[in-house]
């Protein structure tokens, strides 16, 4: 059976987000359902404001560490957030993070 998406990450360009100093490599983005999976790449010192995720949020460090509220994950941790959680990110010395989003998140400043 052939796979649905196949992709070589390797062979994408980090392409900027409207938030300095994060960076993106979209892996899927379905229109339809708003299922999206992305790599997040942060510079050192960085931070995503807070926002929601009203369908729930899967995140896999794989680089580097950050801070989601008030606890620091290093490369390696998983994380599941539940639909409605909310949270902001930062990073002091930079990450790369997996993103699985059955929606897409809604800022929230």
């Amino acid at each position: 059976m052939a796979r649905a998406v196949e992709i070589d990450s390797n062979k994408l360009d980090w392409v900027p987000t409207k938030w300095p100093g994060i960076a993106r490599k979209l892996l899927r983005n379905d229109a339809t359902t708003g299922v999206r999976t992305v790599l997040l790449k942060f510079d050192a010192n960085t931070r995503l404001p807070r926002h929601m995720h009203p369908a729930g949020e899967e995140v896999f460090v794989l680089e580097g560490r950050v801070r989601f509220e008030e606890t620091w994950y290093d490369a390696g941790f998983y994380l599941y957030s539940p639909p409605g959680s909310a949270d902001d990110v930062f990073t002091d010395i930079g990450a790369t993070l997996f993103v699985a989003l059955p929606k897409p998140h809604v800022d929230l400043e």
